[in-house]
Order: C-alpha cells, then sequence, then structure tokens
C-alpha cells in the first residue's frame, strides 16, 4: 500500500503528465516545444520564483488546487501570467537500496489463487559467480488499481529495475493479461523500515514504461492450474537464460501489432530463442549420456583427422579445408537443422501432425526473409498470415507451459478471438 505523501505524488503526476500537448488537465498546461504551464490568476504571481520551489506549498489556482514537492521541478520562468516548467528533476539512484516500484493497472483479475490478500513474494535466485547462487525475493501486489513491486533485499537499482520488470512479465504472460497505463514511479528508501512505512527519500518516474503484459493463449478452465513452483520457475529462468527472456518478451511484444508478415517473423524469433535454450537444456541433460559413448567418439574423430591429414595438402580452397577440419572436431554430433526444430517438442511429449511440422518449418524462411507466399492473391496471403501467426503462437506457448508444468501435464490451450482450442 501507499501513504498519503506517497498516493498524493503519484496522483499529482497521473493528473498532469499524462495530458497530451493540446489538452487542458486539471492543473497543467503541456506544450511539447516550451515545457510545461501552470496558469495563474494575475492576482496571484509571484514575484519571487523561490516562493514556489519551497517543499510542500499548496497554490490555489483557477485549475485548481496545486502542490509542489521542490525535488521534482528544475527550470523554470514566468512568463506573462504562466508559470513555466522546462524540466522536472528526477533522482538518480545508485549503489545499493530499497526501492518500490508502482503502475496504474485497469481492470485487473487474478487468475492466480495463490496471492494471499492480492499480494505474493516471489523468491528467486540469481548466479554471482560459477558456483554462487544468491537468493533474494521481491514482493509483487495488486491493490485497487495499482501494481507494486518492492525488495526486500538490498538491490542495486538497475538490478531491481531488471528483476521487477522480469517478474511483472512473467505475471502477465501466466496470468493472460496486465494491462498497465502509462507511467512508472519509483520510490526509493533508506531502510526496510521506512520502505514498510512508505517513508521515501527519492523519487523518479519513467513514461517508458511496457504498456500491456498481454498473452492471447489462456490456461483453458485453469488446466493445469497455476502453481507457485509454475510462476516462480519462470521468474528465475527468465532471470538468469536471455533466450527464455527474449521469448517471453517478444510473444507479448507480437500480441501488440496486427497479425500480418511482421509479427509472423517475431513469432519465428520467438521459436528460435526457444530451440537454442532447450538445447542448452538438452546438452546440460545429456552430457553423461555422451560418456558412455565417449571412447567410441573420439576413434571415430580420430579416423576423421587420419583421413584428412592425409589429404589435406590435397586442399586447393583454404576454406573448403577449414570447414572440413572444424565439422570434424566439433560438429560430429549435430543433429539437422530439422530435427532440431521438431526435437523440443518430441522431449516435452508435444505430438505435432505432419501439418504442424511444415508450419515449424517455415521459421527459417521468416527468419532470413526468404518467406514466399503459397499465392499470389492479396486475400490469401492475409489468410495465410493469420494462420501462420496463430499457429506459431500456439507452439511457443505450448513449449513454455510444458517446460514449467513438465512434460506429462496435459496442457490445454485456448485463444477466444480467434476460437481456437488444443490440448498438448
Amino acid at each position: 500500500m501507499l501513504n498519503k505523501e506517497e498516493q498524493n505524488l503519484i496522483e499529482y503526476f497521473e493528473k498532469t503528465l499524462s495530458c497530451q500537448s493540446d489538452t487542458e488537465c486539471n492543473v497543467l498546461y503541456r506544450d511539447n516545444d516550451n515545457g510545461l504551464f501552470i496558469k495563474q490568476k494575475k492576482e496571484e504571481k509571484k514575484n519571487n520564483i523561490e516562493e514556489i520551489s519551497l517543499r510542500n506549498p499548496v497554490y490555489n489556482t483557477e485549475k485548481g488546487e496545486i502542490k509542489f514537492l521542490y525535488y521534482l521541478i528544475n527550470k523554470t520562468d514566468y512568463c506573462s501570467d504562466l508559470f513555466r516548467i522546462y524540466e522536472f528533476e528526477s533522482f538518480n539512484f545508485n549503489g545499493d537500496g530499497y526501492y518500490k516500484l508502482v503502475m496504474r493497472c485497469e481492470n485487473h483479475k487474478h487468475n492466480f489463487n495463490f496471492f494471499e490478500n492480492d499480494s505474493y513474494r516471489i523468491n528467486f535466485s540469481v548466479k554471482e559467480n560459477e558456483n554462487i547462487d544468491k537468493n533474494l525475493q521481491l514482493y509483487i501486489s495488486v491493490k485497487r488499481d495499482f501494481i507494486y513491486v518492492k525488495n526486500i533485499d538490498k538491490l542495486n537499482f538497475d538490478k531491481f529495475n531488471d528483476y521487477a520488470t522480469n517478474a511483472l512479465l512473467a505475471y502477465g504472460f501466466i496470468n493472460g493479461e496486465l494491462s498497465i497505463l502509462g507511467k512508472g514511479y519509483y520510490f526509493e528508501y533508506d531502510n526496510i523500515e521506512n520502505l514498510k512505512n512508505g517513508k521515501f527519500c527519492g523519487f523518479r518516474y519513467s513514461e517508458n514504461m511496457v504498456s500491456c503484459y498481454k498473452n492471447s493463449l489462456k490456461l483453458y478452465h485453469g488446466n493445469p492450474k497455476i502453481t507457485e513452483n509454475a510462476f516462480e520457475k519462470m521468474i528465475n529462468t527468465m532471470i538468469n537464460n536471455h533466450l527464455f527472456f527474449n521469448a517471453i518478451f517478444s510473444i507479448l511484444v507480437s500480441n501488440k501489432i496486427p497479425k500480418g508478415i511482421e509479427s509472423a517473423c517475431l513469432y519465428a524469433t520467438v521459436l528460435e530463442s526457444l530451440t537454442e535454450f532447450f538445447q542448452e537444456q538438452d546438452k546440460k541433460d545429456k552430457q553423461d549420456e555422451n560418456l558412455d559413448d565417449k571412447d567410441l567418439i573420439d576413434s571415430i574423430k580420430k579416423e576423421f583427422k587420419d583421413i584428412f591429414n592425409k589429404h589435406q595438402k590435397e586442399f586447393k580452397n583454404k576454406d573448403t579445408r577449414d570447414t572440413i577440419l572444424n565439422n570434424i572436431n566439433n560438429n560430429i554430433l549435430r543433429i539437422s537443422n530439422s530435427k532440431k526444430l521438431v526435437k523440443p517438442f518430441e522431449n516435452l511429449n508435444i505430438i505435432l501432425t505432419e501439418e504442424d511440422k511444415k508450419i515449424i518449418k517455415k521459421r527459417n524462411p521468416l527468419l532470413h526473409g526468404s518467406f514466399k507466399y503459397k499465392s499470389d492473391e492479396f486475400k490469401k496471403q492475409i489468410d495465410e498470415n493469420l494462420c501462420l501467426n496463430l499457429s506459431l503462437d500456439l507452439f511457443c506457448n505450448a513449449l513454455i507451459y510444458k517446460y514449467l508444468f513438465g512434460r506429462d501435464t496435459k496442457i490445454e490451450l485456448k485463444n477466444d478471438t480467434y476460437k481456437i482450442y488444443r490440448e498438448f
């Protein structure tokens, strides 16, 4: 929850900076070229600029009551009957501290049943080095029309912002939607007690927040049930693996753009990221298995090298020679690209039809700009775009949910907009 001063400060910014350049709001005018304007009656005009830069004075103007906080206003001057604000001061948070991110959300509904009193403590770990994991905690909560994320372990601000963003992305994806309205507000606190009491020592805002965390494919009737383990596994994986983070973020972005060739290409990058991610996981799982055949593999490599060494002076093209040597050393166990595409589905017990496999194999043409429509007719191209988008979205979500809940868990996915339902 927010204390009164935090609430007043957020309300002040909600009423002002959210307006467009040609629209009046309750207390400020905004002009993109000349900054922000507070219009006052002439008799209210102050002669000394310092009178307005004090903390917490309240001014009654024809636009309503205005409360100023001195550390927010950086550059100002008077022009006729206007008090002009050129720039708002923003604190640069440095060092370790306690922070809270607050954003307004709209028509929010929990699809989680383990949020107690609309609040949840997230346990996650980050690697400090190869051998040491650091266990940390964040709180995420929804109260009325606001969502909050705060840290209860001291963190560098940039890391807090990174972890909070990951938590919100994971929450929006697995919850189905989280509609954020505009800006993010950051509060800094000296200690854990002040964090609990809302006695902040620093404040900054950002207008560059992701506005919608939406996943169009929902778990149908909550099957499987969203668990704490699945939610925390998602956040942990996003924080510690950039490929998984890229996939989640790209799916959420793709839901904000029209279903055309651009969004199909974006889904193709999601599939690429997930394929590489699962290939990494597969390598970790298969390391011990490869040890069983290590002697045989080494023997085969040696035979290939002996043949290569016997003929290497005969090569006229150095690049060809180096490519063959590299393949002997590094790629002798490499699976084909088409097999690599479907292998994550096989490992996660996702059964694909032959038509599914054909669509998945269009990933590379979409990634490399060589995709060709089946027809030259525009209407048929639109239909093909829609089919590609919905299918790739479905396959990517199936991979993610199977990873979170386990290969033997039945997943039911539904897209309400296009009336799509499928079990995996």
